[in-house]
């Protein structure tokens, strides 16, 4: 996922995941574009294999390029 604003911007959107054999999740996003030089320390966030009901946290530092 990226995200590169070219102006200032609030943006509320879904993502919707498929998976085989199970019913599909959905995650809400929003995202506020002011620095159109933002970067993330990972491209990938991966919550590998959770069970119903599990909670899982990833850590994701955002840095201004400018």
């Amino acid at each position: 996922m990226s995200y590169t604003p070219k102006e200032a911007k609030v943006i509320v959107s879904s993502a919707v995941f498929h998976f085989s054999n199970e019913p599909s999740r959905v995650m809400k996003l929003s995202v506020i574009g002011k620095i159109p030089y933002m970067t993330m320390n990972r491209s990938k966030i991966d919550f590998d294999y959770l069970l119903v009901g599990e909670k899982v946290s990833e850590d994701v530092i955002m840095k201004n390029q400018s």
